[in-house]
């Protein structure tokens, strides 16, 4: 068998793409620098009805652009990690759990809801949201839950 050396190239730089994809996709899943999100709504569910802390639910793909902008954005504000330190945090991918997506009616991604420990929906916002805009919705779901 004859490899080329042009074939070698694209080899190694397939292997190199790939890692840098897996990578990526690695940084993605943790949300946000200093973000960590859970991946079980029932297992939140179950610390919040001991606790009492309600459960702040991120829906997000893994390919859309918005979401990774709020990842990258949002997620990394301090002024939005800290507020989120008051939650159960749960990430949630439509595409992997539609069950868990179906129940609460999402159907737009970037999106969240606020539980409460009955996991009752508290608050429900769609779209991007920026650091301000989001600790606005931090603000209306305190005041204005259910609303």
């Amino acid at each position: 068998m004859r490899v080329s050396i042009a074939s070698g190239r694209r080899a190694a730089c397939c292997t190199a793409l790939a890692f840098i994809f897996v990578a990526g996709g690695c940084a993605r899943a943790s949300g946000g620098e200093g973000v960590e999100w859970g991946t079980s709504l029932h297992q939140a569910l179950s610390a919040s009805t001991r606790d009492r802390m309600p459960v702040f639910v991120y829906y997000a793909h893994d390919w859309d652009h918005w979401c990774h902008r709020m990842e990258s954005e949002t997620f990394r504000d301090p002024g939005v990690r800290s507020a989120l330190r008051g939650y159960h945090l749960v990430r949630i991918d439509p595409d992997k759990d539609p069950d868990d997506t179906n129940k609460y009616d999402v159907y737009l991604c970037p999106s969240f809801i606020i539980l409460d420990h009955r996991g009752e929906e508290m608050y429900h916002a769609v779209g991007f949201r920026t650091p301000t805009q989001m600790m606005r919705d931090f603000t209306n779901a305190r005041e204005h839950p259910n609303g």
